[in-house]
């Protein structure tokens, strides 16, 4: 179908140039002898079989039918926070949700090859967790990985990527080059979360304008997500001023999208970068100048029940994580609305503070794992859920509860008489008084806490919950920055993937149990080495049993989320994750039909 397209095209140009031409003064030709074939009167054009005039009403309605430039697409972040720094090398996990708008990277998931609008091996719904086998190149044309090095080719010709510029820095438009992408990975590794996600690589730099080069001083497993997809480049121009970066009007993009405004605590807008160096095929037409919507809004709204609001009544086009607990109530309210259910890729866990009394006792960790029914904070919380996901649910590092070993499937088993023996044996017959850190901002954290209150009554333990503003809990999280310490107990999400692993790692910034335990830190970096997958992830495997059983946190049910978007959302099919928090590609690629929200009445 390309081809017929680009003959369509071409053939319209040949009819405009024969109209031009004819315009002009008449040239004097001699004409000899010329083969006929058919009969053609003078005068016209030669005969179209009905084949070929079937073909062209195929070629025409596949033209009109397909995607249309324009319109807005308004859709609703996984998150409520405000952007805490525009600087990407903060660690602030969150902020990938705006960055990833603009900012590109070196590869990302190949939604259209492998995703449900492609062969369907893999959903892209898992947060941060993509396998290599998975991805294609973004800034990156193609790479090669060895045990002691990674090796990307950049894009070049019509197919490279830009950085559009940004007269508030005093920088024009040019070509993205692998200078680029060393810059930024070295201020990386140079930064706060350097130490954990850097260790490997030992040196980082460009060979060339298209060759970017990172020598590892030994294998990295999770090298797609440190340096493949996660983590995103942006040109030095923007640090020059050290003060720049950490404002938006001064970001330079060379994704999909511009970030053309912000207003704290209302929304982000962007528009269509005209450069963006991705194409896509639908229907067998190539489509090399998306995106195809002219402007993205992203409002915030910290109140669920004004989202849910939003969405009902059309003011948003598109919600990629909507509780399961509303679905019945939009499939009464607004039954046009398209819905794709899925396992999310992270989950809530108590992680308890286990370099300290009384949860440096690993008996005392796991009396409060048997004293927790997980079964109804899922039912009450969640509606659908799963009780167990780590490490990725379904992947080869998983365990399912029913295959685990005897003791660490009784962490699962709710058995509050059990844990008041266990907490007895530990020297806490009359329990303990504790506090837990819970994100104010996350609705489900309040109503999570309010379930263990009342469960670990039962077991002696009396439980205060500790609100904190969203981006004070997530400076915590990544290490306690702001100087904020916990006592006891943090409740906190996580992706529960094989990338999640490195963060139970003593030295890791995010190992929010301040867990130690030196077995778990040569074993991971024992399995880590290890370059085939497949023997990888069997160490992995028992590597993952064994953190389980030793309680470090304790996992919370995974819910079940919807997505859901209008039916004028066109090209759509429930890919949440084509990076980490990267919903970018997606955008790029789907279209508005302008006619049909009329027609609905919107």
């Amino acid at each position: 179908m390309k081809k017929k397209f680009i003959w369509l095209v071409l053939s319209l140009s040949i009819v405009a140039a024969l109209v031009l031409a004819s315009c002009a003064p008449a040239a004097v030709e001699e004409k000899g002898p010329q083969e006929v074939i058919g009969e053609v009167e003078e005068g016209e054009a030669p005969a179209v079989t009905p084949e070929e005039e079937e073909e062209e009403k195929e070629e025409e309605a596949a033209v009109e039918a397909g995607p249309k430039y324009g319109g807005t697409l308004t859709w609703i972040a996984p998150t409520t926070r405000e952007p805490k720094s525009w600087d990407v090398t903060t660690g602030y996990w969150s902020q990938f949700y705006w960055l990833n708008m603009y900012q590109s990277a070196m590869i990302k998931g190949d939604i259209d090859k492998y995703g449900p609008r492609g062969s369907n091996q893999f959903a892209f719904n898992t947060i941060e967790e993509i396998p290599e086998e998975y991805c294609v190149g973004d800034i990156a044309e193609s790479w090669e990985v060895t045990p002691t090095k990674l090796t990307f080719n950049l894009r070049r010709g019509a197919d490279a990527a830009w950085w559009v510029g940004n007269d508030n820095i005093g920088m024009s438009p040019r070509p993205f080059t692998a200078y680029d992408a060393a810059f930024t990975h070295n201020r990386w590794k140079d930064g706060p979360i350097g130490p954990m996600y850097y260790a490997n690589f030992s040196k980082i730099y460009a060979e060339d304008e298209y060759t970017f080069i990172i020598e590892m001083s030994r294998y990295d497993p999770i090298w797609p997500a440190n340096v493949g997809f996660a983590y995103n480049i942006y040109p030095p121009e923007v640090v020059e001023n050290p003060d720049d970066i950490h404002e938006w009007q001064n970001q330079v993009a060379s994704g999909p999208f511009i970030l053309t405004d912000y207003v704290k605590g209302t929304s982000l807008t962007f528009i269509r970068n005209p450069t963006w160096h991705i194409s896509t095929t639908i229907d067998g037409v190539l489509y090399d100048d998306i995106p195809f919507v002219d402007r993205v809004s992203m409002p915030l709204i910290p109140d669920e029940s004004t989202r849910l609001a939003a969405l009902r009544t059309a003011k948003v086009d598109y919600w990629p994580r909507v509780p399961y607990r509303y679905k019945e109530t939009l499939a009464k309210t607004s039954p046009e609305l398209q819905v794709h259910k899925f396992l999310t890729g992270g989950a809530y866990a108590v992680w308890f503070k286990s370099d300290e009394e009384p949860f440096n006792n690993k008996d005392v960790r796991r009396a409060m794992m048997i004293g927790t029914d997980r079964e109804d904070i899922g039912q009450t919380v969640f509606t659908e859920y799963e009780t167990h996901i780590a490490f990725l649910h379904g992947s080869p590092i998983y365990t399912p509860i029913e295959e685990l070993p005897p003791s660490t499937k009784l962490l699962f088993e709710y058995n509050p008489d059990l844990a008041v023996e266990m907490l007895a044996d530990a020297g806490y017959p009359n329990g303990f008084d504790m506090e837990m850190i819970i994100d104010a901002g996350e609705p489900d954290n309040a109503d999570i806490g309010a379930l263990l209150i009342s469960q670990w009554a039962k077991i002696g333990v009396t439980l205060t919950l500790v609100p904190l503003e969203s981006t004070a809990h997530s400076a915590l999280k990544v290490g306690g920055e702001t100087g904020i310490d916990y006592n006891h107990s943090f409740m906190a999400g996580d992706a529960w993937g094989a990338v999640g692993m490195i963060d139970l790692k003593t030295t890791s910034p995010e190992n929010v149990a301040r867990w130690q335990d030196t077995y778990y830190d040569g074993a991971y970096d024992e399995a880590a080495v290890i370059v085939d997958s497949a023997e990888r992830a069997k160490a992995f495997n028992a590597l993952a049993i064994y953190w389980i059983d030793e309680a470090s946190s304790m996992q919370l049910p995974a819910p079940f989320v919807l997505a859901y978007w209008w039916p004028w959302v066109k090209n759509y099919y429930g890919e949440t994750d084509i990076a980490l928090l990267d919903y970018s590609w997606q955008i790029g690629e789907l279209w508005i039909d302008q006619d049909l929200k009329k027609e609905l009445g919107y």
